[in-house]
């Protein structure tokens, strides 16, 4: 395979041999070195492959046994590239664009979340962001194991962490305490009204809720209103 793949970077041609004397011709060049492979009888006459440079010393083989040469195929880059060469820009553009793909393959540019329930993935992504683990980081400068570590330490209910690069891919998966679901889950489906503690006196002079109704309001609380107009 190899040997096939520096044949085409070289280039090579595949000719016919003709005359009396063909076999004092392969006789001849093997005498000079010139290399000669895929070797083939066709009706009474030979072909093979030749290098450019094993062609260019072919001329006084020839002389010599008086036999004829007749180009059958070009193969390889050289070639090719005489083809097109009125397309310079393309192979240019091809070129750049093909050093551009590898450049942006070397950055991260998503980061894929599983396994979350109890914390979204704006939430764990913000998390990421402060500990400079983001969207365009260099894959270079990502440390997996430092990743699971910190996500592990930030949250408690968070018992398993893993996380891998897959391509351009920061895949990170979790997995929450099944304790702490189930009890964040039975308390989101109870219809028994529950109490809100503070940790300090205070007035409550605005609620906001995302469920439900406010069933208390200030012009219903004549203490509220003394302990408003007081401030």
């Amino acid at each position: 395979m190899l040997l096939k793949f520096i044949r085409y970077l070289k280039g090579y041609l595949r000719i016919r041999i003709t005359g009396r004397s063909a076999e004092r011709f392969i006789n001849a060049c093997r005498h000079k070195g010139i290399f000669l492979w895929g070797l083939k009888s066709v009706s009474g006459s030979y072909e093979m492959n030749v290098t450019i440079r094993g062609f260019r010393q072919l001329k006084p083989v020839l002389r010599k046994t008086g036999t004829k040469v007749v180009i059958i195929k070009r193969t390889g880059l050289p070639f090719f590239l005489q083809k097109y060469h009125g397309r310079k820009l393309f192979f240019c553009g091809a070129a750049l664009c093909v050093m551009l793909l590898l450049l942006m393959s070397q950055f991260i540019w998503n980061i894929d979340i599983t396994g979350n329930s109890t914390y979204t993935d704006e939430t764990l992504l913000k998390f990421l962001a402060s500990t400079d683990v983001k969207t365009g980081i260099r894959k270079s400068k990502v440390d997996c194991a430092r990743i699971a570590k910190d996500v592990r330490k930030a949250y408690d209910d968070i018992v398993w962490v893993s996380a891998s690069i897959k391509g351009t891919v920061l895949c990170v998966k979790i997995k929450e305490n099944e304790d702490s679901m189930d009890t964040a889950v039975q308390l989101e489906k109870t219809d028994v009204p529950l109490d809100i503690v503070a940790d300090q006196d205070c007035i409550i002079r605005d609620i906001v809720v995302r469920k439900g109704v406010v069933l208390v309001k200030e012009r219903n609380c004549p203490a509220l209103r003394a302990g408003a107009g007081s401030q």
